[in-house]
């Protein structure tokens, strides 16, 4: 009888261990969405693609911008612009860096369900003969969630 007892409880810590687990992948598969969009774009450009489904176009912009919280300083995206800046920050002077989505896991807890983001793709200059950081350039893209999908609304 205590054998059995043991069991059930061995069996109910594992499933309450896999649930907790399985929320944490969640969680982190879904605050990490938009940042994959910025990657895709980014290595779009460096391939130098045509234009990216994750961009929304003006059309549609005219249809979400009362609702979007970016609609006072939003600019349009210039896919062109944007291939030359990341195809501009190549070789050893240069350094394309972006923000991944690694945060802790309350910070992710707190903003997974968020609808909305601002993601910085950086492009840093340095000197070739100390190293030392000589300009910064960047392209902030407004992000938010569109019928499910993130999409590219615009740029800063």
């Amino acid at each position: 009888m205590l054998k059995k007892i043991g069991f059930v409880f061995s069996i109910i810590f594992l499933i309450g261990l896999i649930s907790v687990g399985a929320r944490h992948f969640y969680i982190k598969s879904i605050f990490l969405e938009p940042y994959k969009v910025v990657e895709e774009l980014v290595q779009a450009a460096d391939q130098d693609k045509s234009e990216n489904a994750h961009i929304i176009s003006e059309k549609k912009w005219e249809e979400i911008s009362e609702d979007s919280i970016f609609s006072a300083v939003r600019k349009p995206v210039d896919w062109n612009g944007f291939k030359r800046f990341i195809q501009g920050c190549k070789g050893p002077r240069y350094s394309l860096e972006m923000e991944n989505g690694k945060a802790a896991t309350h910070v992710m807890k707190q903003h997974y369900e968020d609808t909305s983001k601002s993601i910085a793709v950086l492009c840093m200059e340095f000197d070739v003969y100390n190293g030392q950081q000589v300009g910064l350039t960047h392209m902030t893209f407004y992000m938010e969630k569109i019928q499910g999908d993130w999409k590219v609304i615009g740029r800063w």
